[in-house]
């Protein structure tokens, strides 16, 4: 039978599979508990944002942990249900397999990964500035997660503001206003 104890026994294991060494090993080593609003449900969209040091990357990431454990003890628990990624780190490794295959069947798995994945969570967005290509790249996968009502969640030191005004674009902010909740993170155990 699966438990919240036997859960704690494949832990690290399950974690690793979604996340990067460095989260796995906070979420681990720290004690991070989170209030989730109380309106927050899947399939909607999230944007936290908060200046810098104030915990958003492993807000977000506790709050798929809270999912991923749910899931492992119903037994519904797959790996390829979430998918926690750096923004800067995607849309460079977007415009690479693009740049170095042409419209290959490797950068459309990787556009259809991040339109489709159930729970994807984009970190950091606002990093780094990506061209006018990458933007309308960006603005399709948002709406089609938005369109199809997948559970995203993106974390940046902007406001939508500041968003817009960085990236000299309107469309990915208006989308983040319409498709979800906007949350304003201030200090990592808020």
């Amino acid at each position: 039978m699966r438990t919240k104890q036997t859960y704690n026994q494949k832990r690290k294991v399950l974690l690793s599979h979604t996340f990067p060494p460095r989260i796995v090993s906070d979420l681990i080593n720290l004690e991070i508990s989170i209030t989730i609003p109380d309106d927050f449900e899947l399939g909607c969209l999230v944007y936290l944002y908060g200046d810098m040091e104030t915990g958003k990357t492993l807000y977000f990431a506790k709050l798929i942990e809270l999912e991923i454990q749910d899931r492992w003890i119903a037994g519904t628990y797959a790996s390829d249900q979430f998918w926690f990624v750096n923004t800067t780190e995607f849309l460079s490794q977007l415009k690479r397999t693009f740049e170095q295959h042409g419209g290959s069947l490797e950068f459309n798995k990787l556009l259809q990964k991040a339109k489709n994945v159930e729970i994807l969570c984009l970190d950091d967005l606002g990093t780094g500035k990506p061209g006018s290509w990458m933007l309308d790249i960006f603005y399709e996968i948002l709406n089609h997660r938005y369109e199809y009502q997948l559970t995203t969640l993106i974390s940046s030191n902007f406001d939508l503001g500041e968003l817009e005004t960085y990236l000299g674009d309107g469309r990915i902010p208006s989308r983040i206003r319409r498709g979800g909740q906007v949350l304003h993170k201030k200090h990592w155990n808020e």
